[in-house]
């Protein structure tokens, strides 16, 4: 899968592919997971996601997702540790 530049629309497009019970019109950047609805087993759930559709553990990024965390804060994660690393990957990959 090709990486996402920016976290937080793929952070909006996996809650919404994976979450029928999240409101779309509530998806801002300061929205928690707790208030969209995600236990402790969505919350389980989505690193699932994350990890199947991007390759990355946001544990691994030095975060813990938790209940209280907006999408803001998850998106800022990805696209500062993760897009980063899967560019230079890609570049060192098609620069062989």
């Amino acid at each position: 899968m090709a990486p996402y530049p920016n976290g937080f629309e793929t952070i909006c497009e996996l809650l919404t592919a994976h979450f029928d019970d999240v409101d779309p019109g509530m998806l801002t950047p300061h929205a928690t997971f707790e208030s969209l609805g995600l236990d402790s087993l969505g919350l389980m759930e989505m690193l699932v996601v994350i990890h199947q559709r991007l390759g990355v553990t946001i544990s691994e990024l030095g975060v813990d997702l938790r209940s209280d965390l907006t999408i803001g804060e998850v998106a800022a994660v990805l696209e500062q540790r993760a897009y980063p690393a899967r560019v230079s990957a890609a570049a060192e990959g098609a620069a062989v």
